[in-house]
């Protein structure tokens, strides 16, 4: 096999077929590779796997021998980002692999492409046509807050539902939930997989600004696919909750909220508030402004105040700061709402704005007995001194 491709359309198809090539070292050697496989026509491509999920990306170039090949991911992954030339070439010798970059030269172990361990297979089942800007925005606000703990089965996993008129998303780990859908056209009935948050996070990295993203659902598969890039992933197996139920309803108070305000005055708490096991912020919302809190024996105490909205209350209410600062952090309109419903129930919180994609988030507050109420004692303004006679 040798082959020849403009640097700048090599290096972002590596990049993407290693990421799903595990980083442990305990694993099948095979299992470390990338496989390049380079047609008579130009066509080449490369793709990656740790067996449920696979990256196949495709470039064009010269191909001066067709064949195919298995490299070492990791390390073509790294000269791919060094390199700055125009031209990137990789051609089998009798001994490995060859890549030559300009004045650099470098020669990596190789394995047959007959010893890949194979791609997941292509679904075929249901697709639908999704932005790929939709997709990626929908999987970033739900991102990173599905359970972690493998026994709590699709807990682990990602909700996607199509409902026929809306694609939604949601995740939950108990003690955060995230939902966020978009309404699409053309979108197929009463449609539910749940896919490992990996995917997705994927799909955002390597799948954003690229236009179109043809999403296929097969029985135990899912695929993300535009022009010249496929990812694809094992769905989890098992039903989903029934997420509705969780979602409390009938606020008793509800606060609306500049979000440039109120995060960075959560984030400044935060400082203070880490230092401690539960890291719990205390909440105060009144007629016109919310108060925020915490006390930590080692540290001290941090206390800020925000002018606010307010329907109900008064209302004292604690919650893990750094579930509040993430779930913040995902709201992109300037003004968020939070509805509250008693002191031990879940706190809803979303963006108030034109924002086409709707998203909610639900965290669970913390139990008050055993934390400190008490409010620290507000610094007087400093005093200006007068001037001398």
């Amino acid at each position: 096999m040798d082959l020849t491709v403009p640097t700048k359309d090599l290096r972002p198809a590596i990049i993407a077929a290693a990421d799903a090539v595990p980083r442990k070292t305990n694993v099948l050697p095979a299992l470390t590779m990338v496989r390049i496989d380079a047609r008579e026509d130009g066509v080449i491509t490369i793709q990656g796997t740790d067996l449920e999920l696979s990256i196949l990306a495709e470039v064009r170039g010269t191909v001066t021998k067709a064949g195919e090949v298995c490299v070492p991911a990791q390390q073509l992954a790294e000269i791919a980002k060094e390199t700055d030339d125009e031209n990137t070439r990789i051609h089998v010798m009798k001994k490995g692999v060859a890549v030559v970059a300009g004045r650099s030269r470098f020669q990596l172990a190789s394995m047959p492409a007959t010893d890949y361990v194979g791609a997941v297979p292509a679904p075929e089942d249901v697709s639908m046509t999704v932005p790929a800007d939709v997709l990626c925005t929908l999987a970033s606000r739900v991102g990173g807050i599905a359970a972690r703990d493998s026994s709590r089965g699709t807990l682990c996993g990602v909700l996607i539902e199509s409902t026929g008129a809306a694609l939604r998303m949601v995740a939950t780990n108990e003690h955060q939930l995230a939902l966020s859908e978009a309404t699409l056209p053309d979108l197929p009935p009463a449609t539910q997989r749940v896919v490992p948050p990996h995917l997705l996070a994927a799909a955002v990295k390597h799948l954003k600004d690229r236009g179109p993203v043809r999403v296929s659902f097969g029985g135990s598969s899912l695929s993300l696919q535009v022009a010249s890039l496929t990812i694809r992933g094992q769905t989890v197996a098992g039903d989903y909750p029934k997420y509705a139920d969780a979602l409390p309803k009938m606020p008793t108070v509800v606060a609306h909220l500049p979000t440039a305000a109120l995060l960075p005055a959560v984030r400044r708490i935060a400082t203070v508030a880490t230092a401690r096991e539960l890291k719990a912020i205390i909440c105060r919302i009144e007629s016109d402004t919310v108060r925020l809190w915490t006390r930590t024996p080692d540290l001290g105490s941090a206390l800020d105040t925000i002018n606010a909205t307010v329907q109900g209350g008064p209302l004292t209410i604690a919650c893990n700061v750094s579930m509040l600062v993430d779930t913040l952090a995902r709201v992109s309109a300037e003004e968020v709402r939070v509805r509250f419903h008693g002191a031990s129930s879940g706190i809803l919180v979303d963006g108030r704005g034109d924002d086409p994609i709707r998203s909610l988030w639900m965290l669970m507050p913390l139990e008050l007995e055993g934390l400190d109420l008490s409010e620290p004692e507000a610094l007087a303004p400093p005093q200006r001194q007068r001037k001398a006679a």
